[in-house]
């Protein structure tokens, strides 16, 4: 503390007192005399009252300092130590409204530097102290947000509901449409698509209403990603993210606008696009790097490595490369939807590169990373690319087995890109099994819903199909 409150005669005053505030007990055990004593206890006290202020000084000084960089958390990493010790000085002596404050205002900092745990810790206390629903709506709101971001789906939706109930209890509408923003992104994460866009559309009503626009923003972030990958209607998904562009530009949250050129660069991947994809990928990074989000810089740098593996197929390294960064991020956060993602990658890396039993043992943990968070869009994902790897190696009765149990997951939860990727699967295995006539039937079938949603994956299957057909 010192080091923090120098440069006036009150700090110094504080310092000094809570520097001499260990009590000198063998001194008072030697005074008998009792005005004496009296005396040194009035002197103790004294001290202790001086301590008791400086250390509520230090506590509001931080709070405010977090406050007011709430919005710029990169400008908060160097006062980190002192911004922990605050929180915790203001939780262990009760002082509710303070350590709330702090919490609150310290929330964007933890979620872009990836500071998981610690958030966790925080937040799950935050949750405690809150007493008012606007309070402990908006402490389950970061609570839930944390909790997705370490893998507990189930936890986050049921935080984020509960909060939503609180939030519905005030006129606040700016934190309802926080909580409808959440809830909506976890039952949609989660494959509760109807439910799901229901809520979207509250929150994008009232939300307007309220000319609510960096939330307005996110809203429209997550329509694109819902018509992107659940309706594959890309040309919407598109203009739903280039219409929330102006408004990330215009809140200055960058955050926004990095993730909005990210699902754009997906658009462009989808279509085969490639280079428009990696200049966006680029932009989204420069973003990315100067706020230092790292969860966000994983993301990229996972879509750069899938990027540079279809621009440069005859040299993998530098997909590898991306690869690996974000996997060494991911571990250090604890990001495990990341994770998953990082294992599928290389993966399918390892099945390009015709390692099959490495590939194996990626696709098994990344399996395993999205069995555990119940992500369907992943599970649909790691399972399609997980398949190839049968068809590489040529194991074909394996390969039928495999894409006929992923085909069922798939049209359960209406993933049409996975779905003609599913199909293609099985009709490669039915060529491979000589079944020529199956093979036909499953491609023709694959490339028709592929070109109806004009999926990139359209070109290879329709190659594949002709080839086919010349040989019959």
């Amino acid at each position: 503390m010192a080091l923090i409150l120098t440069g006036s005669a009150r700090t110094n005053k504080f310092e000094r007192y809570s520097l001499l505030f260990t009590p000198p007990y063998p001194l008072f055990r030697a005074v008998r005399h009792g005005e004496t004593r009296r005396f040194v206890m009035s002197t103790l006290a004294e001290r202790q009252l001086y301590f008791q202020e400086a250390n509520r000084w230090f506590v509001e000084t931080m709070v405010n300092l977090a406050s007011q960089y709430q919005a710029k958390p990169e400008q908060l990493q160097s006062h980190q130590g002192s911004l922990l010790s605050a929180l915790q000085q203001a939780f262990d002596n009760h002082l509710n409204d303070l350590f709330i404050q702090g919490t609150f205002a310290m929330s964007r900092f933890w979620e872009t530097f990836g500071d998981y745990k610690i958030a966790l810790v925080f937040h799950e206390r935050c949750t405690q102290a809150a007493h008012t629903n606007e309070a402990k709506a908006r402490a389950l709101f970061n609570h839930s947000y944390i909790s997705e971001k370490q893998g507990d789906y189930e936890k986050s939706l049921l935080l984020c509901e509960t909060g939503l109930t609180q939030a519905r209890k005030t006129d606040n509408k700016y934190l309802i449409v926080d909580l409808i923003w959440q809830v909506s992104r976890m039952k949609i994460k989660m494959g509760r698509i109807e439910s799901g866009e229901q809520l979207i559309n509250e929150g994008l009503k009232l939300a307007e209403s309220v000319d609510y626009q960096e939330r307005l923003g996110w809203l429209l972030n997550v329509v694109g990603f819902v018509a992107d990958n659940f309706h594959s209607d890309y040309a919407r998904a598109e203009s739903l993210y280039k219409r929330a562009i102006p408004i990330a530009i215009s809140q200055h949250s960058q955050e926004l606008l990095g993730d909005l050129y990210l699902n754009l660069s997906i658009i462009y991947v989808r279509k085969g696009m490639y280079e428009l994809a990696k200049e966006q990928l680029e932009e989204a990074l420069t973003i990315a790097q100067q706020i230092g989000h790292r969860e966000q810089i994983c993301y990229i740098l996972l879509n750069l490595g899938v990027v540079q593996a279809n621009l440069n197929k005859d040299n993998l390294d530098f997909t590898l490369a991306y690869i690996e960064k974000a996997m060494a991020v991911a571990h250090e956060i604890g990001h495990l939807e990341l994770l998953g993602m990082a294992y599928m990658h290389t993966g399918s890396i390892a099945t390009m590169n015709k390692q099959f039993d490495l590939a194996a043992n990626y696709f098994s943990q990344a399996h395993s990373y999205f069995s555990k968070i119940g992500n369907t869009i992943f599970m649909a994902g790691v399972l399609t690319e997980q398949g190839k790897l049968y068809i590489a190696s040529e194991q074909w009765e394996k390969a039928w087995e495999f894409y006929i149990e992923a085909l069922a997951f798939i049209q359960a939860n209406n993933l049409q890109e996975f779905e003609g990727k599913a199909l293609f699967g099985l009709a490669q295995a039915a060529a491979g099994q000589g079944n020529l006539t199956k093979a036909k039937e499953l491609g023709t079938e694959s490339l028709a819903l592929l070109q109806r949603i004009q999926n990139e994956n359209a070109d290879e299957v329709g190659e594949w199909l002709s080839a086919l057909l010349d040989e019959g």
